[in-house]
């Protein structure tokens, strides 16, 4: 069975003060195509670049337009994160982020019921990611 969500369980964590300027900018709602200019300015890949600026894939829906926009720049922080792992490891993988497949699957939990594997998976999604951006209390499980 292929993995199609990155297996990386822990983010790129580094001293690097770029990639720290980066995570902040996003956090700040600079526009991710700003970053990915300067990604291209750092001689990053340029499947890594097109992959930053790219859109998030959601399931369409008229409940996608309810996304909480933190669940989109977890995206964008993810897919950084990964973009430095890879560029730090000399590789390129085509992986989706946890947080990239909760917000697919968020307007598709709305909007009809999921079998019990893609609920399962849903709800792991989601402990994993609101804990990580702490959106639970510690302890709390989603």
């Amino acid at each position: 069975m292929t993995t199609l969500i990155s297996p990386q369980t822990n983010t790129y964590n580094s001293n690097n003060n770029t990639y720290q300027k980066l995570q902040l900018m996003l956090e700040l709602g600079i526009d991710k195509e700003v970053i990915a200019t300067l990604l291209e300015i750092a001689e990053f890949s340029i499947h890594h670049i097109r992959w930053f600026a790219s859109p998030i894939i959601v399931y369409k829906s008229s409940w996608s337009e309810t996304i909480p926009p933190w669940l989109i720049t977890a995206c964008y922080r993810e897919r950084l994160s990964q973009i430095y792992f890879e560029h730090e490891q000399n590789k390129i993988e085509n992986y989706a982020t946890k947080p990239e497949v909760l917000a697919y699957l968020y307007p598709l939990s709305l909007e009809m019921p999921m079998q019990s594997d893609w609920t399962n998976l849903y709800l792991w999604l989601g402990n994993e990611v609101l804990t990580k951006y702490n959106r639970i209390k510690d302890g709390q499980k989603f």
